[in-house]
């Protein structure tokens, strides 16, 4: 019964995570004033981006130190990382396109290698480990 709730619980918030993410995507300057209308007063939106940058920051350093491990184990929150890293290039680049502000190619050019390093790295340890 409790896995079965875990599991449920899991995919219900896979689909709020996601729903959340396409509306902090589509309407960035709508999150903070969004939130006001629940909260009585909006946050200030450098803070609420702070708050939620910490937060990813969090998750991804911490599923790192998960996978590091035994990377090839944990093999399934390696996807987590490179989806992550991946997402916020595309953000970034679109950011970049929107406004011409190079300061967001310096996170492109940040977290797009570290996507593709640690697909390619998993790939090769993966292929090394199946010739054993």
């Amino acid at each position: 019964m409790g896995e079965r709730q875990l599991r449920r619980f899991l995919a219900l918030s896979a689909v709020a995570y996601g729903v959340g993410a396409a509306l902090f995507a589509a309407r960035p300057d709508g999150t903070a004033r969004d939130l006001g209308l629940v909260g009585g007063s909006p946050p200030e939106p450098a803070r609420l981006w702070n708050a939620l940058s910490v937060a990813y920051m969090a998750t991804i350093a911490t599923t790192a130190a998960v996978a590091a491990r035994d990377p090839l184990r944990h093999a399934g929150a390696l996807p987590v990382l490179v989806a992550a890293k991946v997402t916020s290039s595309a953000m970034l680049a679109d950011q970049y396109r929107r406004t011409g502000s190079r300061g967001y190619l310096v996170g492109v050019a940040t977290d797009l290698p570290l996507a593709v390093a640690t697909a390619a790295l998993y790939w090769r340890a993966r292929r090394e480990r199946s010739r054993r």
